[in-house]
């Protein structure tokens, strides 16, 4: 009576098998985690490596709240990265995937450890193929005298600037505190891998100010503020941005 037993297990088994073969499923491959240490004096770096099938290669960067890390990633189509926060569940911060960019900003929202995760999607990924790339990161210090930013805001998000008046091709992480018939607005200042710097500008009875007394022209355009500050600095702020709506 044990002989059909043993030729269940068989058929079971290589049901199993053939359905594995046909399937041509594979195991997921680890995850590999390694620490982004920069050079005395640089604030970037560049990394290069190469991803195999399901593969997933994180790059551990400590940072602080207000610094502004840039990603550029140089690979083929089926390679993109996300950047993730601090103890994050697997969420991320920005998603290359998603948006199509291979290169992004960002105005890092708390203190901690960030992991850039660069992975392979489509074919490449199911067939186990290698792909290479070559990822440049910028870390630039926070500058001594750059405006701190809030911890607690009404709204964040990004808007229009450059560093040149047109046109303005550039997008500025910002976080505004909104009050009785006034706002109060940070943003990131325009120039990609340039240190990391940040504008505070205060929008109360129709005027654009800065507390550090920087000059600044302000045009009105229609339910929209035109705002420059320097040469290099312009901005293109909604009242939407400002006051909500």
């Amino acid at each position: 009576m044990k002989q059909p037993v043993v030729l269940v297990g068989i058929v079971l088994l290589a049901s199993s098998l053939n359905s594995f073969a046909l399937s041509g499923s594979l195991p997921a491959e680890r995850s590999t985690t390694e620490p982004v240490h920069f050079a005395k004096g640089a604030t970037s770096t560049v990394l290069k490596g190469k991803i195999t099938g399901s593969a997933i290669q994180d790059y551990r960067v400590g940072a602080r709240a207000g610094q502004q890390l840039t990603v550029a990633l140089s690979a083929n189509a089926s390679v993109n990265f996300n950047i993730l926060p601090p103890g994050s569940d697997g969420s991320a911060l920005y998603n290359s995937a998603l948006s199509g960019e291979s290169r992004h900003t960002l105005v890092l929202p708390q203190d901690g450890d960030y992991l850039i995760r660069v992975y392979q999607l489509g074919n490449r990924k199911h067939s186990g193929q290698i792909s290479p790339f070559r990822l440049t990161l910028a870390l630039p210090a926070q500058q001594a005298g750059d405006a701190p930013l809030p911890s607690r805001y009404s709204a964040s998000g990004r808007l229009e600037c450059a560093v040149r008046p047109t046109p303005l091709d550039e997008r500025c992480d910002f976080r505004v505190v909104r009050g009785e018939r006034q706002a109060e607005l940070w943003v990131a200042k325009p120039g990609g891998v340039d240190p990391a710097r940040y504008r505070e500008l205060t929008f109360a009875r129709d005027r654009v100010t800065t507390p550090d007394g920087s000059a600044v022209q302000a045009q009105r355009i229609s339910d929209n503020w035109k705002v420059s500050v320097g040469e290099r600095e312009h901005y293109f702020i909604p009242d939407a941005t400002l006051f909500g709506g």
